[in-house]
């Protein structure tokens, strides 16, 4: 055998330097200042940065507990409250089918313009009509694609 002792990270006598130096600088930057005191030239705060605060602020308490809840609702505030979100609800939301006189002007211009241009590829136009009487769907009628 030799006589070199065998250890668990093997270094090269001419790294060794190198590994030490490193060693040193990571143990002194640790009791190293802010980096605020660091100029912004050499990778500091930039000089536009907002300024410390005088007072650190106080950590939350973790194991304070919250106040007490307040007493549940009874059956009439409950009520009342469920009636004025309801009304909340209804002020926001428009009713299903009472579209007001604009949104059914911009609807059927909508209808037409979608009309014109089937009729200006050569499809025909949309009907509201079922298709033919016998349930069997013929391709010039179908407003949508059938299998063949």
């Amino acid at each position: 055998m030799s006589d070199r002792r065998m250890s668990a990270f093997p270094v090269p006598n001419r790294c060794r330097g190198a590994w030490v130096l490193l060693a040193v600088a990571l143990a002194v930057s640790g009791c190293a200042g802010t980096i605020d005191a660091i100029p912004a030239a050499v990778g500091g705060l930039p000089a536009d940065a907002p300024a410390r605060p005088a007072e650190t602020p106080a950590f939350p308490h973790v194991h304070d507990t919250p106040p007490p809840r307040p007493e549940p609702l009874d059956a009439a505030q409950q009520k009342k409250l469920e009636a004025d979100l309801i009304a909340a609800r209804d002020r926001q939301q428009p009713k299903k089918g009472k579209a007001s006189a604009a949104e059914k002007a911009n609807a059927q211009a909508a209808k037409a313009k979608q009309q014109a241009k089937r009729a200006a590829k050569g499809q025909p136009a949309l009907t509201a009509e079922p298709p033919a009487a016998t349930g069997q769907a013929t391709r010039e009628a179908a407003p949508w694609p059938v299998p063949r």
